[in-house]
Order: structure tokens, then sequence, then C-alpha cells
């Protein structure tokens, strides 16, 4: 359940990176300079996501083996259905996208914007977003 509540920490720093610099793209105020450190972990701890294919893929299955025994004991000793992103069951590729689209890339945009040297993250990160829809696409033309 850590990982749910880091995630939760996460997407709130992107939102509030996001109005900084939408309201105050100069500032280096203490409570500002906290808030860019809290940004640069996020997108050092996401930062799977910016790899070459081949690594993010791997990283990628080892991070949801991880999600999917804690999915596995919530529905064993629990008896509760987990959420898709825990549960075995669930297309790891749609996963992927969705935790792409709803977290990943509006960090490393933010980065991005903050300093153009890190728009080679956004890149490969979209890039990575591109080869799961790709995957989902496939899977989704097996069950037809």
């Amino acid at each position: 359940m850590a990982q749910i509540s880091e995630l939760a920490n996460q997407i709130s720093t992107s939102k509030n990176l996001k109005a900084l610099i939408a309201n105050e793209p100069e500032s280096t105020s203490c409570p500002n300079k906290f808030l860019l450190h809290s940004g640069l972990m996020t997108a050092a701890d996401l930062g799977a996501v910016t790899k070459p294919w081949i690594v993010h893929r791997k990283v990628s299955q080892l991070v949801a083996e991880e999600f999917w025994e804690q999915g596995d004991i919530e529905r064993k000793e629990l008896n509760e259905d987990p959420p898709p992103m825990m549960d075995r069951h669930a297309s790891l590729s749609s996963v992927q996208v969705s935790f792409i689209d709803g977290v990943c890339i509006e960090i490393y945009q933010i980065m991005s914007t903050m300093n153009l040297a890190l728009t080679p993250l956004l890149d490969n990160c979209k890039a990575n977003r591109e080869m799961w829809e790709k995957l989902r696409r496939e899977e989704d033309e097996k069950k037809s």
C-alpha cells in the first residue's frame, strides 16, 4: 500500500509544480525550491519510463509482479478485487498506458519546460507509451 500513497504524492507534486510554473516561473523561494526538489525526485523515481524500450519493459514487468503479489494477497486475505494495477488478470499494456498518461508524461512535460535539456526524457516516455499502445492494440485484435 506504500506504493499507492507514494503515487498520490507524485500526482500532487505534479499538480503543484504545474501551478508554480504557470504562476511564478522564475520564483526561487524556499517553499518553491522544496517543490522543485520534490518534482526532480518524482522524475527520478519514475525514471524507468524514460529508458530504452527493452530496459523499460523489463523493469515494468518486475514492478508489475510486485504489485500483482500485493493484489493476490488482497484477493485471498481480504476477499477484494484489487485495482487494475495490482490485478495480474488485467492487461499490463493497458495499465502502463494509463499510468504513463496519468502520471509520467505530465511530470516530464513539467521538467522539460523547466529545462530543455530534459526533453529527451519526455520523448523517451512518449515513445515507450506508444510501444505499450501498440501492444494493447495487438491484444485487442487477438480478442476480436
